[in-house]
């Protein structure tokens, strides 16, 4: 199967997650930095993934974001009848 529509769909359901789920009282900037898929133009990708930054103002904001992520991305990944691989790094500056 193709995972770069489930990735398209994951980057798509990440920023309306930000948008519509999370409150304006308490904010978070979400940007997806990151996009691979392959090397070949004319060869159908064995996977695909994503990087994304997150900041908030709130630790419980963060821990809406991860869990929310995670929960998009099994989701997404039900496209390709694969299981999700979820790798989340947390740094503070």
């Amino acid at each position: 199967m193709d995972p770069v529509p489930a990735l398209a769909e994951l980057v798509t359901a990440l920023q309306n997650m930000v948008s519509r789920r999370i409150s304006t009282f308490d904010p978070i900037a979400l940007s997806v930095t990151q996009l691979q898929a392959g090397d070949a133009v004319n060869v159908i990708p064995a996977s695909a993934s994503l990087g994304a930054t997150v900041r908030t103002l709130s630790q419980e904001s963060l821990d809406i974001v991860r869990a929310q992520s995670k929960q998009l991305a099994r989701a997404s990944r039900r496209l390709t009848d694969a299981p999700p691989r979820w790798i989340s790094k947390c740094s503070t500056p």
